[in-house]
């Protein structure tokens, strides 16, 4: 009797183990992206919500030489966006849509590496991507938020540099320079405790009414990053052990600019205000939400508001449970098995 007791006792502590073993097997292929704390975005003018404006304000009471504030406030949101007012970012779109609290590193000007467009700030700050990260890293000296969703959304200024100040050179050399620098950044993201990364590849920088004349090295650019990054992902992917949702920005343009109508815009190739080509001295259109473009380089709020409800819509896919790989379906009847077995044995003892 004695014996019996002590043999049903361990097997069920064995079936017990065996359910855990089973529900790990079980979970041990279920999606990422299903538990994030909070969204730390990085980037440039595509994803800067105010951070621009606080740093060169700071810089011209600090005396900078050069220095001037940027962006211009009486032109672009209010509070610092670089789209019209009042305007959000489609980083805080998809936060918004998502309900999740952002914490936003990205700088107008900022490079994919180190630096800025406008170099004079660099004498006063790194707001490139690298130095973004130094930035977190300051103030993360605290337990790493592995549950945290790394927003990087970077690249276009890297071509702007050339275009502006008239630079010769590959630019499928300056395109391979952007994905290593963003590679680069998920690596010593990695290093401080990230998991999930949300990247956005280049958008379609051809389609950009400051590029009319130069829209064929803007679009071997954009392609020569769109093709090489996802190579890069992967890679980090399966020797970091991160994972990263690679966001097709060009697709979403597309989508966008073949049915403009669909989304409620009448101009999809002129810029509502004219700043970079002829110095705003012309006025704005009166209709800027009917305009994808609200100057030479950024998009008006619709569209930051299109695209953010679509990357929130692409997170979720994210999320959704992968189909167990067929060595672990296997792994996972063997475990169903010996409980059953298991449990016939306590029946019948």
């Amino acid at each position: 009797m004695l014996k019996n007791t002590i043999f049903k006792t361990f097997v069920t502590a064995t079936v017990s183990s065996a359910a855990f073993l089973c529900v790990s097997v079980n979970n041990a292929y279920a999606a990422s992206f299903n538990s994030i704390s909070r969204i730390y975005a990085f980037g440039d003018s595509y994803s800067d919500n105010g951070a621009a404006l606080r740093i060169t304000t700071a810089a011209v009471n600090s005396g900078v030489p050069g220095a001037f504030i940027f962006p211009q406030v009486d032109v672009y949101d209010s509070d610092g966006r670089w789209t019209n007012d009042p305007g959000l970012t489609s980083v805080e779109v998809l936060a918004k849509q998502k309900n999740l609290q952002l914490t936003d590193y990205a700088v107008g000007g900022a490079k994919s590496g180190n630096g800025n467009l406008s170099t004079w700030l660099d004498k006063y700050q790194n707001t490139g991507l690298f130095g973004q990260i130094e930035e977190y890293k300051a103030e993360v000296n605290r337990v790493p938020d592995s549950k945290g969703l790394y927003f990087i959304f970077i690249s276009t200024n890297d071509l702007l540099e050339r275009f502006f100040n008239n630079q010769t050179g590959s630019v499928d050399v300056l395109a391979d320079a952007a994905v290593n620098n963003i590679a680069s950044g998920i690596s010593q993201l990695a290093v401080l405790g990230a998991e999930q990364f949300f990247v956005v590849n280049s958008t379609d920088l051809a389609a950009l009414p400051l590029f009319e004349q130069y829209s064929e090295e803007a679009a071997k650019f954009r392609d020569a990053i769109n093709k090489s990054l996802p190579g890069q992902l992967d890679t980090l992917n399966k020797q970091l052990g991160v994972e990263v949702a690679l966001y097709d920005h060009v697709a979403i343009s597309n989508k966008i600019r073949s049915t403009p109508a669909t989304f409620g815009f009448t101009n999809i190739n002129d810029a509502c205000k004219l700043l970079y080509t002829t110095g705003g001295l012309e006025p704005a259109c009166s209709t800027p939400d009917n305009y994808y473009y609200f100057d030479e380089i950024h998009p008006t709020r619709r569209v930051h508001q299109i695209i953010g409800e679509d990357m929130a819509n692409f997170l979720d896919i994210q999320k959704t449970p992968t189909v167990p790989e067929p060595s672990n379906v296997v792994a996972l009847i063997a475990c169903i098995g010996i409980i059953s077995l298991l449990r016939r044995k306590v029946h019948s003892s």
